[in-house]
Order: C-alpha cells, then sequence, then structure tokens
C-alpha cells in the first residue's frame, strides 16, 4: 500500500512541476501571485489580531483560576454555583465567536482572510468552552496552570482533559517531514485554486455570457475536489501532526473516526 501511495505522490508532484514550468514559460512565473497579494494584504493587522485572539482566549485560564481561589475562600457567587461565574463564562465565550465578525467586516477583509480567521475563533471558542466545562467537574484543580492551559491550546483536540496522553519526546525528524508535506501540500493547494479556481470564478464575475451554474459547477468539480483532498492532508496530517508533536500529545488517531467513515 505504501508503495501505491508512493507512486501517487511522485505523479503529483510531477504534475505540479509541470504545472510550474509552464506558468513559467507564459509569464516569467513559477506562481501566479493573484491570490496572495490578496491574502497577504492587510498581512500586519491579520497577524495583530490572532495575537489578539489567542490572548483574549487565555481570560478562560483567569476564569478559572478565579474560581480556585473562590473556593478556596469559600465565596460561592465566585464559582459555578453562583451567578458572577457565568455571566464571566458566557461573556467571554460570547465575545469569542462574535468579535471576529465585526473585526473580519470592520477590517474589509477578502474571503481568505475572514474565512481563515473564523475558523480558527470558531476553535478558539470551543477550546475554552470545553476548558471551562470539563473544570466544573473536577476536584483536582493542579491542572489549573499556565503551562497545562498552553499545552491544550496547541494541542490537536477540542476536548480538554487534565492529563493528556504524552511523548517522552519531540522527535525533530518527524518535524521536518511534516513541515515539507506542509509546504508541499500548501504548494499544491495555492496552484490549484490559482490556475483552475479563480479564472473560472473571475471570468464568471466580469462576463456579459455567464455560464448557467450547472456549468460553472462541472467545470469546477474536478478543481475543487482537489482543493478538498489538499485541505485535509494539509490540515488533518501535516498541521494538526506538527501541533502534536510540539505538544508531545501521543494521540495520533485523533482524526480516524472522519478518515474511515
Amino acid at each position: 500500500m505504501r508503495g501505491f501511495v508512493t507512486i501517487f505522490w511522485v505523479f503529483i508532484v510531477y504534475q505540479f512541476s509541470m504545472l510550474m514550468f509552464h506558468n513559467w514559460q507564459d509569464g516569467g512565473r513559477l506562481m501566479p501571485w493573484t491570490i496572495a497579494r490578496v491574502f497577504f494584504g492587510d498581512i500586519r493587522g491579520f497577524v495583530l489580531i490572532e495575537a489578539v485572539l489567542i490572548a483574549i482566549s487565555y481570560l478562560g485560564l483567569a476564569i478559572q483560576s478565579l474560581v480556585c481561589w473562590a473556593e478556596g475562600r469559600s465565596i460561592r457567587w465566585l464559582t459555578p454555583a453562583g451567578p458572577v461565574y457565568w455571566l464571566l463564562r458566557m461573556a467571554l465565550e460570547i465575545s469569542l465567536i462574535f468579535m471576529p465578525m465585526f473585526v473580519t467586516i470592520e477590517r474589509g477583509w477578502h474571503a481568505i482572510q475572514r474565512g481563515s480567521y473564523l475558523l480558527h475563533s470558531l476553535a478558539m471558542s470551543m477550546k475554552v468552552h470545553s476548558y471551562l466545562s470539563i473544570n466544573t467537574f473536577l476536584t483536582d484543580r493542579s491542572n489549573v496552570t499556565f503551562a497545562n492551559y498552553t499545552t491544550f491550546l496547541l494541542a490537536p483536540t477540542l476536548i480538554y482533559s487534565p492529563r493528556f496522553p504524552r511523548t517522552d519526546r519531540i522527535r525533530l525528524w518527524f518535524i521536518v517531514e511534516k513541515v515539507s508535506g506542509m509546504l508541499v501540500s500548501g504548494v499544491m493547494l495555492y496552484l490549484t485554486v490559482e490556475n483552475y479556481v479563480y479564472p473560472i470564478i473571475s471570468h464568471e464575475l466580469e462576463t456579459n455570457h455567464p455560464m448557467t451554474l450547472l456549468e460553472v459547477l462541472i467545470r469546477l468539480f474536478p478543481a475543487l475536489l482537489a482543493t478538498t483532498l489538499l485541505m485535509f492532508i494539509l490540515t488533518f496530517e501535516c498541521i494538526l501532526n506538527i501541533l502534536a508533536e510540539l505538544s508531545c500529545f501521543a494521540d495520533r488517531h485523533f482524526y480516524s473516526d472522519w478518515w474511515n467513515r
């Protein structure tokens, strides 16, 4: 089976290498940069707002630390049995959902930047919700630490556990392998969208004689199928495995239920 996978990747790399060669022949560039200019148009603002989102998510740790402090002093109204805890929690979770929507509209981002930021904010809101919910039922509070919370934010899981299965070390060769796969998959994904998806969509937006919806879907279907597969590989096989290795997260079958369906 591994031999067939290797042949598949050799074929894919060859096809995209030829595509880059033809791009060089036609325009003097290996890859067009139309979509890249859109994505990196406000890259400083994008990185800054991503950092703000991560910083706000640490308020989940602050709320749980406040609960631990209140329980040690029998201040009931600051614990999950009181109203203040739920007001703070609802305010945080609502802000993690609606603040990104407001920011993307106010900044006037393109759909690519907007989608990336909204997906990340959704993942962070789910992590914060899981962290606070699970800790409501725990009695051992030694897990409420900055290191434990940071590990959870980095780990490729949305369900919190005070003790994840851990590896004993970070394998450098594994990270190099997955980073290489991420770069190759990312370039292939970009070339697919830039060469096979964007021209059709831009043509339909500019032409006076647009195709029917069925014709557009038929022409886009092969490219969209390739895009879906490449995004799956890029996300689950590369990025999440890199995060798992950096956080020493031992369970590498976190997408097996998805894969086997």
